[in-house]
């Protein structure tokens, strides 16, 4: 069964996968070995591929299925190693490690760890290790949405009629000196005020209206604008 492009099984075990994505590689390995004899790729432009495209496939979604067992390292690693072969352009008879060593791509074992440790630590895991060494609670800076829908909102309560006795603040756009401005009145039970203010948008007067009432926050006070 494929569910977002991870293949499962009934073990559950992660093999299922790796298999699929083992075939796979097998066939863009044999695109890449004919375009590297008749189009002459170097095996700088082969690693690149590797490392920006064939490594990516390889670690797809990993924190589903890789659990790290001797018989998955064995597998994706004879899998790391084709590719290998293939940019390096070297005899089959050379070790795996040689092959990694030499081109300077660290062991996908160790990549698919990593990628599994990074997803525990953004999904805030419990427990998290890397390597067989515990993290603890690393203090990373985490990506914090504050965007909200807007239909999350609350809408802003409008009154044209009002005939509250609190103090009234009325906004509006305003002329300063040739310039677009902000302005706002103030009409209290005994005090009243106007006061101008050159912003690039007249509706910033609303938030200035509020901040002059901020002095008195237990006051009631109903603000309007035009």
């Amino acid at each position: 069964m494929r569910v977002l492009g991870v293949i499962i099984d009934d073990g559950l075990n992660g093999m299922a996968h790796i298999n699929h994505v083992g075939e796979k590689m097998s066939r863009i390995l044999n695109r890449l070995t004919i375009a590297k004899t008749r189009r002459g790729l170097s095996g700088r432009v082969l690693k690149a591929l590797y490392m920006r495209a064939l490594e990516r496939l390889l670690v797809f979604a990993d924190p589903a299925w890789w659990t790290g067992t001797i018989r998955q390292v064995i597998k994706i690693t004879s899998i790391q190693r084709k590719a290998l072969l293939a940019a390096m352009g070297a005899f089959r008879t050379t070790s795996t490690i040689a092959l990694q060593v030499t081109s300077g791509i660290e062991p996908i074992d160790l990549i698919c760890e990593k990628e599994k440790a990074m997803y525990l630590v953004k999904h805030r895991a419990p427990t998290i290790s890397f390597l067989g060494v515990g993290l603890g609670n690393p203090n990373l800076a985490l990506f914090n949405e504050t965007w909200k829908h807007p239909g999350s909102i609350p809408s802003v309560r409008w009154d044209r009629n009002s005939h509250s006795q609190t103090p009234a603040i009325y906004t509006d756009g305003s002329k300063l000196d040739g310039h677009v401005g902000a302005a706002f009145c103030y009409f209290g039970t005994d005090t009243s005020g106007e006061f101008q203010f050159r912003l690039q948008e007249p509706l910033l007067s609303v938030p200035c209206g509020t901040g002059f009432n901020s002095a008195s926050p237990s006051m009631e006070t109903s603000q309007h604008t035009i």
